[in-house]
């Protein structure tokens, strides 16, 4: 069993969600806004995530928006969520 922070994967998942609804075909591109400090490190939280759901489910190639949707919306029907 594979565990992924929640947060990241519902930013993940808004992420793939708009790049589907937009109709964009291309590969996944993380983006942040801003370049503070606490965001690069979002940002490198995003991407490390990315890079693992890509390893576990695609056989390490990048994919596409709707891949990424697709996935991450079967898969958060399925999260437990364990507040301490």
């Amino acid at each position: 069993m594979t565990a992924f922070n929640t947060i990241v994967l519902f930013e993940l998942f808004e992420i793939a969600k708009q790049g589907y609804l937009s109709g964009k075909t291309a590969n996944v591109w993380i983006d942040v806004k801003s370049q503070s400090k606490g965001e690069k490190h979002n940002k490198q939280v995003l991407i490390q995530a990315y890079q693992d759901i890509c390893s576990l489910y695609n056989n390490s190639w990048p994919m596409t928006y709707f891949q990424l949707f697709r996935i991450l919306s079967s898969k958060i029907k399925k999260t437990i969520t364990v507040i301490e």
